[in-house]
C-alpha cells in the first residue's frame, strides 16, 4: 500500500522561471514622476495590443494607488516593479489587481518584483470572465509581497485558475485566507501568514474540490489553520494528488471546530506531506486554546492514500488560559492515513485540570517506524497517552517507539514475538509501596523514603482503613521506559482498589483530605504484571510459565487473566515470594 501511495502523489516538480525583467522588446513604462510613457498602471495596460506577441509593463518605484485589472484580452503582458520594496500597488478600497480570463488557452500573466497593499480587499483575484465561463490559466507571480487586509480579504484568491505559479512571494493577510488555490498551482520558496485571531475560518492555504496542489520550501503559518484540504463526495469533486514537501506549517495552538494546522474534511485522496514540520503551539498567543491538534481529520466522506513521510509533528499546549486537550494526530473519519518515520511530541502545558495529551487518537492510522513522546505539566493528569485507541478500526504500529497507551494496538506489518521473564516476584502486599499513612486536613504529597519502589513492574493498590472513604489518591512515576505516568484511585471504603498501570518507580503519592477523623490510606502492589509492549487481543499472550523459587526450569500453565487495554496479565494469587514469569507474546513494537 505504501508504495502505491508514493508512486501515485510524487510528480515532477516544475522548473521555475528566471527571476526579474524578461528581456522583452515591447516594453511599456510607468513612472508617476519621471518622463515616461505613462503614470499609471491601468493606462499602460489598455494601451497594449498584444496580438499574442508578449509586453512587459515595467513599473518605476513608487505609491500606485489604483485597482489594477489583467481582462480577458490582457493575456502575454507582464508586470514588473523596477524594484520589490519601492513599487507599491495600494489602492484606497477593493483589490489590489484582478486577472479576468477571455477566450484565451492561456493568459501568460506574470506578476514580479513588486508589493501590493489592500486596505479593504483581496491582494490578487483571478476570476473566470467569460459566459460561459473559461478557467484562467498559466499565471505567475515572482517575488511579489502581498499584505492584504479587510474582512474576508484573501491574499491570492483563484479556485478557477489553473497551472499558477507562486514563487518567493511574501503573503499577508489580516482577516482573510492567505491563498485559495484551484488546480494545478504550485507554491514555492514562499511565505504565507494569516494573523487576525477573529472568528472567521481562516487558512493559510486553502483547497476544495481541487487537485495537484504542490508546495515546496515553504513558510506556512494560518491562524486557524495552516493547510485546509476539503473535498466533495463524488467523483470529480474530490481534493486529490497534492505534494507538500519541505516546509514549515505553523498555527498557533488552533483547535476544535476543525481547526488544525492540517486539517482534512470529507473525501481526500493521494496526498502525500514529506520532510515538513507541522507545529501546533498555544503558547504562541495569550488567546484560550482548547485543544491545540497537528494532524486532524472530521467530515462525512473518507480519506485515502494519505501519506506523512519523515515528518515532525509538534504540539504544545498553553499555561492555565485553556488547553484542555493537546493532540499530535487525530483522525476521527474513515480512511487511513499513514505515518511513514515521523515523530509525533504532545506537551500539554497547562498546570490544572483537565490538561491531557496525546500523540495518536483514534481511526485508521498505521505509523510505521519513528518515535510518539506526550507529556503534561499537571502532575495529576492520567490521561497522557502516545497513543488512545478509541473505536474502530484500530490504530496500528510498526517499529515505533512510544511507551504509554490506552486500547488494543494493531501491528501495522506483522507482530514480533517476544519472550518476557520476570523475576523473583514478591507476594502482594497492601503496604508494599506505602505504609498505612493518617489523613488530614489538606491535602498531603508524600516523597522520599517513606515510598517503596515496586520490586517488579506491576499495577498497584490503595486502600482506605474506614467504610465510606472515596477519596482520590493520585500515584505518580514511571513506567518501563522511564516516561512519567500517574495513576488515579478512587477508594471505596476498606475494600482495595487496584489500577490499572503497571509502575517500575513510584516518586509521589498525593494523599486526599480526610472525610473524618483517623482514616488512613496505604498503597500496595497486585498480582498483575505488566508486558512491556502492547497487544491487540488477549490472545496475544501466547503462553505463560512459571518457575517456584527453589525450581531450576519453568513449566507452562495456563495463562492468567490479560488486560488488553493497558497489557497487564493477572497471575492470580502467589502462594509465596520468590516466583519467576515467563511470557510469550506477539507486540506490534
Amino acid at each position: 500500500m505504501i508504495a502505491r501511495v508514493l508512486v501515485a502523489v510524487v510528480f515532477a516538480r516544475p522548473t521555475n522561471l528566471a527571476h526579474g525583467q524578461q528581456d522583452f522588446e515591447r516594453t511599456v513604462t510607468v513612472d508617476k514622476t519621471a518622463n515616461t510613457d505613462f503614470d499609471n498602471i491601468q493606462d499602460a495596460i489598455d494601451s497594449i495590443e498584444s496580438e499574442g506577441e508578449r509586453y512587459t509593463v515595467l513599473i518605476y518605484s513608487g505609491t500606485y494607488d489604483e485597482n489594477v485589472t489583467l481582462d480577458g484580452d490582457d493575456e502575454n503582458i507582464d508586470l514588473v516593479g523596477i524594484d520589490r520594496d519601492a513599487v507599491i500597488i495600494k489602492p484606497a478600497s477593493g483589490n489590489g489587481i484582478v486577472i479576468t480570463s477571455g477566450t484565451e488557452t492561456e493568459r501568460n500573466n506574470r506578476i514580479t518584483n513588486l508589493t501590493i497593499e489592500t486596505a479593504s480587499g483581496h491582494g490578487i483575484e483571478i476570476i473566470a470572465g467569460q459566459s460561459p465561463a473559461t478557467d484562467p490559466i498559466g499565471i505567475e507571480f515572482v517575488d511579489v509581497t502581498i499584505r492584504a487586509d479587510g474582512t474576508g480579504a484573501t491574499g491570492i484568491t483563484g479556485v478557477d485558475a489553473e497551472k499558477v505559479n507562486v514563487t518567493e512571494c511574501d503573503i499577508t493577510s489580516d482577516d482573510g485566507d492567505g491563498i485559495v488555490v484551484g488546480n494545478h498551482w504550485t507554491i514555492s520558496s514562499t511565505s504565507i501568514t494569516t494573523t487576525e485571531d477573529s472568528t472567521s475560518d481562516q487558512n493559510a492555504i486553502s483547497l476544495t474540490n481541487r487537485s495537484f496542489l504542490s508546495v515546496f520550501d515553504s513558510e506556512v503559518y494560518g491562524e486557524k489553520r495552516a493547510i485546509f484540504l476539503n473535498g466533495g463526495t463524488v467523483e470529480g469533486s474530490k481534493t486529490t494528488d497534492c505534494l507538500i514537501q519541505n516546509s514549515r506549517l505553523r498555527t498557533n495552538g488552533a483547535g476544535g471546530a476543525g481547526h488544525a494546522t492540517v486539517s482534512f474534511v470529507s473525501t481526500c485522496e493521494r496526498i502525500l506531506f514529506q520532510n515538513c514540520l507541522i507545529v501546533s503551539d498555544a503558547t504562541l498567543t495569550s488567546n484560550s486554546r482548547l485543544t491545540p491538534t497537528g494532524i486532524f481529520s472530521d467530515g462525512a466522506a473518507t480519506l485515502d492514500d494519505i501519506v506523512f513521510q519523515t515528518c515532525r509533528v509538534v504540539t504544545k499546549g498553553d499555561n492555565d488560559s485553556g488547553s484542555t486537550r493537546v493532540t499530535a494526530v487525530q483522525h476521527d473519519i474513515l480512511g487511513e492515513i499513514t505515518l511513514i518515520d515521523c515523530s509525533l511530541e504532545a506537551e500539554n502545558k497547562k498546570t490544572t485540570s483537565p490538561a491531557s495529551a496525546r500523540g495518536i487518537a483514534n481511526g485508521d492510522i498505521h505509523m510505521f517506524g519513528g518515535v510518539i513522546r506526550t507529556s503534561s505539566h499537571f502532575e495529576k493528569e492520567v490521561n497522557v497517552w502516545d497513543i488512545e485507541a478509541v473505536g474502530t478500526p484500530l490504530p496500528s504500529v510498526s517499529g515505533t517507539q512510544f511507551s504509554k497507551w490506552k486500547e488494543p494496538i494493531k501491528s501495522s506489518e506483522r507482530p514480533r514475538s517476544v519472550v518476557q521473564r520476570v523475576l523473583n516476584v514478591s507476594v502482594s502486599s497492601q503496604t508494599a509501596i506505602l505504609a498505612a499513612t493518617s489523613l488530614t486536613t489538606s491535602e498531603q504529597t508524600i516523597t522520599g523514603t517513606s515510598i517503596t519502589n515496586p520490586d517488579v513492574y506491576r499495577v498497584l493498590t490503595a486502600r482506605g482503613n474506614q467504610t465510606g472513604m472515596n477519596q482520590d489518591v493520585f500515584i505518580i512515576g514511571t513506567n518501563w521506559a522511564d516516561e512519567a505516568i500517574t495513576e488515579k484511585i478512587t477508594l471505596a471504603g476498606t475494600s482495595g482498589v487496584d489500577g490499572v498501570r503497571p509502575f517500575k518507580t513510584v516518586t509521589k503519592i498525593i494523599l486526599p483530605i480526610q472525610n473524618g477523623s483517623s482514616e488512613t490510606v496505604s498503597i500496595g502492589t497486585t498480582n498483575k504484571l505488566g508486558l512491556l509492549g502492547p497487544i491487540s487481543a488477549a490472545s496475544d499472550v501466547l503462553q505463560q510459565a512459571n518457575k517456584i523459587a527453589a525450581a531450576n526450569s519453568y513449566s507452562v500453565v495456563a495463562t492468567g487473566t490479560v488486560d488488553v487495554n493497558y497489557a497487564t496479565v493477572d497471575l492470580g494469587i502467589l502462594a509465596a515470594g520468590g516466583a519467576s514469569f515467563e511470557f510469550v507474546y506477539l507486540t506490534p513494537q
